[in-house]
């Protein structure tokens, strides 16, 4: 043998060792993790709390994109991340008015909805030609909790979003993100626990808009004219009733040159109707059911609005005559005016409102009788359908019924 081993032992451990272990476990976060913490509202706080909407989402997309997420572009995860957070947080969800069935049963209709096939065909989800959610229709779906904030993520593309009709409740700033939603041409919050002092000043981000509905909400408040509607130019189609407003129409409403359709009944509404004389092209009128508006007819209604067809002008306080003027609107289909304090008697140039279907003047003071050219319409040879006077002190041979009482029942 050798009389010294081929190799020296070491004399002493090494002080360090060659490879590092790592201090702690690595928590890489994934793609889509990092994704959408870049595009997240609260920077990626939302995901910190397990139970929110936003966690719930973001842990749904990685398990229904784990396979294949590169697959998929950045844009289209962001979009199936803010689809889903509409699920999550309006599906079953509690708030103060949601019923104990809505909770515990969920939406209404909830075909494909976090199923793996594409969003676009998920139930009230319409895409584009390039796949881009442009419409969002829920209307009557059970929809509850508070919607989401995340719809904003979906602004370049959504013209149409209609959450009517649902127990969804959103308050004061919770309802700022409708004015990021600035591509819109279509909104109907109608029938909605949406909340705030007035109309919301953020819908006058919404330039683009054309149908808008947000009657029977909890807008309590002023209705602000040049802050909202100075910027509407758009608008096609109003629809406000509903709520507490406390004013008068204004003159930024009545002026919008494409505005046809304005109802606004129950609205707590003062001053009088003389905002009638500066709408350009109205056609159908229904200002109902407030008590405090008070004044007469405008006579130039008859002489500026050929394309007035429908007018509804009932419960309020109008006073004076009916307009023998308003026999030149020549298209006028339904003309109902019960339940004022008008006074006078039936003009007899309403006969030449060959078109008209429904009359109804019943609840007021008129006295006389009903021309005899307008009983002409009613029959085989005219369209008049239905015609309500107060037979008592308006002597009436084609009345349909012959108060208010009756005609309402």
């Amino acid at each position: 043998p050798t009389p010294f081993p081929t190799l020296l032992p070491t004399p002493f451990p090494t002080p360090f060792p060659t490879l590092f272990p790592t201090p702690f476990p690595t928590n890489e976060k994934s793609r889509i993790e990092n994704l959408l913490t870049s595009v997240a509202l609260l920077e990626g706080e939302e995901f910190k709390n397990p139970d929110s909407y936003q966690s719930k989402a973001l842990a749904w997309l990685e398990a229904d994109l784990s396979s294949d997420a590169g697959s998929f572009t950045d844009d289209e995860i962001t979009q199936r991340y803010a689809v889903a957070c509409i699920w999550f947080a309006t599906n079953g969800v509690s708030n103060f008015y949601a019923s104990d069935e809505e909770i515990e049963n969920g939406w209404g209709n909830n075909d494909n909805w976090m199923s793996s096939l594409t969003e676009c065909t998920w139930y009230g989800i319409t895409c584009d030609d390039s796949n881009r959610v442009n419409a969002t229709d829920l209307r009557q779906n059970r929809v509850t909790g508070t919607f989401p904030n995340e719809v904003v993520l979906l602004a370049e593309s959504l013209v149409y979003l209609d959450l009517g009709n649902n127990n969804i409740h959103n308050r004061n700033e919770q309802t700022d993100f409708l004015g990021e939603l600035k591509n819109l041409e279509y909104l109907d919050i109608g029938e909605t626990y949406f909340e705030y002092p007035g109309i919301p000043p953020a819908l006058g981000y919404l330039t683009n808009l054309q149908v808008l509905d947000v009657s029977y909400t909890y807008f309590y408040g002023p209705i602000r004219g040049p802050e909202v509607f100075a910027n509407l130019q758009k608008l096609r189609i109003i629809e406000m009733g509903g709520n507490e407003y406390n004013q008068e129409i204004p003159s930024e409403i009545a002026r919008l040159p494409e505005l046809t359709n304005f109802y606004c009944d129950n609205a707590a509404l003062t001053g009088t109707l003389d905002f009638i004389e500066l709408m350009p092209v109205i056609f159908e009128l229904w200002i109902d059911i407030n008590p405090d508006m008070s004044g007469s007819i405008p006579t130039s209604i008859g002489t500026k609005f050929r394309t007035l067809e429908s007018l509804s002008l009932t419960e309020n306080n109008l006073t004076g005559r009916i307009p023998t003027e308003m026999g030149n609107l020549r298209y006028m289909q339904a003309l109902w005016l019960y339940d004022n304090d008008l006074t006078g008697t039936i003009p007899s140039s309403l006969d030449q409102l060959e078109y008209m279907y429904e009359f109804d003047v019943s609840g007021n003071q008129l006295q006389g009788i009903i021309p005899n050219g307008i009983c002409s319409l009613t029959g085989i040879d005219g369209m008049l359908d239905y015609v309500c006077v107060d037979c008592e002190e308006v002597r009436c041979c084609c009345c349909s019924c012959c108060s208010t009482s009756t005609c309402r029942n």
